[in-house]
């Protein structure tokens, strides 16, 4: 696997080297050659400007270029400014969702940021996940396009039938501010590798943020759903691995990969990966804990190789009907027997995308999974032709 990471561009070489340095200033030394526009194209691909900009000790950015240590920190001040914005709407949304009697809690985001790295700053600001039972769903998608949220994700409206088959093949409505454009909301009502749910959201844990303490789930369920979340889509973004080796310098968490059952692939194959992505990428102290040895331990080394693959493709290259194929093969391999073949073809035999390309009835919502080979084919010669309606629910 080193083979691979040498054939990785210069300037992403470099970008892990900054990351290696931050982790580890007392062991790594800062040695960077590229250019700082390039290692910013890497460091923003990989949303490390947040960290990055933020973290590394003074002995470490003296030795950077101006320019790249300028960057660096704009890009972090730029990061700060959403944190901050987004830790302010979760309270709104929060406070939302509790008048509304609506059981909650949050992953990802602000609360990991202060959780994992000591402060909302210090980690990529995207977008917020809320996470609420399936019963409530319908509900909170009233309450949010009621108070300045638009859906986007699906964009269009959804019929009765649709709205109940959507709940099924999807984990997450899209939202975004009408006030603030840039500020987007998931809605969540489904977790990798999170059964007990409906529990969760009745005793959540809690972490501080600005006075308020906002709900979320527990050390180890999260390392678990963080291992899947970022295992599902190929670890494509390196502060997703970031967020796993933080959370093992926890002594809470040195147990959890122990514990890991051997009879269920689709569940210790996610985990034993992003162990071992972390040992392989970060240089990690003696100290930092190894996979299990048991006869699951291992990942294969397919997906490996393929972690570290994606991680090396810019967004256009991720983004073609080959790389689809190839990130389906990769799925299948890592949650593998019928359940996995499912789940990894579900969402494409049965995209929401087919209710707004050919609207039905309800009364013939059942033709669709006959229809789907057909409808996917139509929308792949509309982007092709430069008609691309919709990128943002295909696949996801």
């Amino acid at each position: 696997m080193q083979k691979i990471t040498d054939r990785w561009p210069r300037a992403l070489k470099d970008t892990l080297n900054l990351v290696q340095s931050t982790l580890n200033p007392h062991r790594i030394t800062v040695e960077v050659a590229s250019p700082a526009h390039e290692i910013m194209r890497w460091v923003l691909r990989h949303r490390l400007e947040g960290w990055l900009g933020g973290a590394m000790p003074k002995t470490q950015r003296d030795r950077l270029k101006p320019e790249l240590w300028s960057k660096l920190k704009e890009a972090h001040v730029q990061n700060a400014l959403r944190a901050i914005a987004l830790t302010g709407e979760l309270t709104q949304i929060g406070n939302l969702l509790n008048s509304n009697g609506v059981p909650w809690l949050t992953v990802k985001g602000p609360v990991l940021a202060q959780q994992v790295w000591g402060g909302v700053t210090h980690r990529h600001s995207g977008d917020l996940d809320i996470v609420v039972s399936p019963e409530h769903a319908r509900q909170v998608d009233q309450l949010l396009r009621d108070n300045g949220y638009e859906r986007t994700m699906p964009d269009f409206e959804l019929t009765s039938r649709q709205f109940d088959s959507y709940l099924n093949i999807k984990y997450e409505f899209g939202y975004r501010s009408r006030k603030h454009q840039g500020r987007r909301v998931e809605i969540k009502w489904r977790l990798d590798d999170v059964d007990r749910l409906d529990e969760l959201l009745q005793h959540p844990a809690h972490v501080p943020i600005a006075g308020r303490q906002i709900p979320t789930l527990p050390p180890a369920d999260n390392f678990r759903y963080l291992c899947h979340h970022g295992a599902r889509h190929g670890w494509f973004r390196i502060f997703w691995l970031l967020d796993i080796a933080r959370l093992l310098k926890n002594s809470d968490l040195k147990s959890v990969s122990d514990s890991l059952p051997d009879d269920q692939a689709h569940r210790t194959k996610p985990v034993i990966q992003a162990m071992e992505l972390c040992a392989l990428l970060f240089a990690p102290p003696p100290d930092f804990p190894e996979p299990p040895r048991n006869r699951l331990s291992v990942s294969p080394l397919f997906l490996q190789k393929e972690a570290l693959r994606q991680m090396a493709l810019s967004n256009k290259e991720l983004d073609t009907v080959g790389e689809w194929w190839r990130q389906l093969r990769y799925r299948l391999h890592l949650f593998p027997g019928f359940r996995g073949m499912t789940d990894a073809l579900r969402p494409h035999l049965q995209s929401p995308l087919n209710w707004k390309t050919l609207p039905l009835p309800d009364r013939w919502h059942g033709l669709y999974p006959w229809l789907s080979p057909v409808l996917w084919c139509l929308r792949l010669w509309q982007r092709r032709g430069g008609r691309r309606k919709n990128p943002s629910i295909e696949g996801h």
